[in-house]
């Protein structure tokens, strides 16, 4: 039985209303935003339309709630997962077709989770989050400002490009922390800037702690020491960075990243992401 390393630090969300139906063949789709940054849309999986789909760009694979699974007659391969410090079970299913908005993925490889404390947090069922297995089909962009998902969008206009690193399976781009290079993923399912522990330890100050956040996901909870927030620029291009929080994490974790860049934090009107161009552009 392989241990996977599941990279989403997803499901901090505490209500979420639901975009509304789609018609076919939209090449764009509405989404719905709580607390600036949770994106929810619809669509469906094995035929059932209507179904609520968390945007998670940081999700590597995708997850399926396991309540689906069992709705679809899936039988899933026993398998475990790391979820940054912590091991949980899982099953590796694979969902006969996924479709969202114009995206029509058949076979999509997942995994099986109970996704239930989601639904206990906000009120509403969240029936799996939609990661760049999915995503990825096509070129696309978070378009903040009329929140909507933009399929194969034209990308003429960002105010600044950020080169995707060549060997990971997810967004990971390099953001200048204080003068520091991090390997930061893209990530759409977290609020702030999450920096590895023992990736960065000693980079930071960390004497003056301003607090510390509890936050739950697929792993269970986990606790968010708020730091500091250091200067940052994305190559010339000074950001402003809402809130820095630091993950204890095991000295021999191995995702080849130092952490995760919550998109919505950099208050962007829109997010492109080319996968052709192997670059995020960004719009403010």
């Amino acid at each position: 039985m392989r241990v996977r390393t599941l990279v989403s630090f997803s499901c901090t969300i505490l209500a979420l209303a639901v975009a509304p139906p789609l018609t076919a063949n939209e090449t764009s789709l509405p989404f719905v935003i709580h607390r600036g940054y949770s994106i929810v849309v619809r669509g469906s999986a094995g035929g059932i339309k209507g179904l609520k789909f968390i945007i998670d760009t940081g999700a590597v694979p995708s997850v399926v709630d396991t309540r689906l699974c069992r709705r679809l007659g899936l039988s899933g391969q026993p398998d475990r997962v790391t979820v940054f410090a912590r091991t949980v079970p899982t099953e590796r299913v694979v969902l006969p077709e996924v479709e969202l908005g114009p995206i029509h993925v058949d076979r999509v490889e997942a995994l099986g989770q109970d996704l239930s404390f989601i639904e206990k947090a906000l009120g509403e069922r969240i029936d799996a989050l939609i990661g760049l297995d999915v995503l990825g089909k096509t070129n696309f962009s978070i378009d903040y400002a009329s929140r909507r998902l933009v399929f194969d969008p034209v990308m003429d206009a960002s105010d600044v490009w950020s080169n995707l690193a060549e060997e990971t399976s997810y967004a990971t781009i390099e953001v200048q922390l204080q003068g520091i290079p991090m390997r930061l993923m893209v990530d759409t399912g977290v609020r702030h800037v999450i920096l590895f522990e023992s990736r960065v330890q000693g980079l930071f100050p960390t004497d003056r702690i301003k607090g510390v956040n509890i936050s739950s996901n697929l792993g269970g909870t986990v606790e968010l020491k708020h730091i500091e927030t250091p200067s940052a620029t994305l190559g010339k291009t000074r950001l402003v960075v809402g809130s820095v929080f630091l993950l204890k994490t095991p000295e021999d974790l191995s995702l080849g990243i130092d952490g995760l860049l919550g998109v919505a934090d950099l208050k962007p009107l829109r997010v492109d992401f080319n996968f052709e161009r192997r670059a995020i552009g960004w719009r403010w």
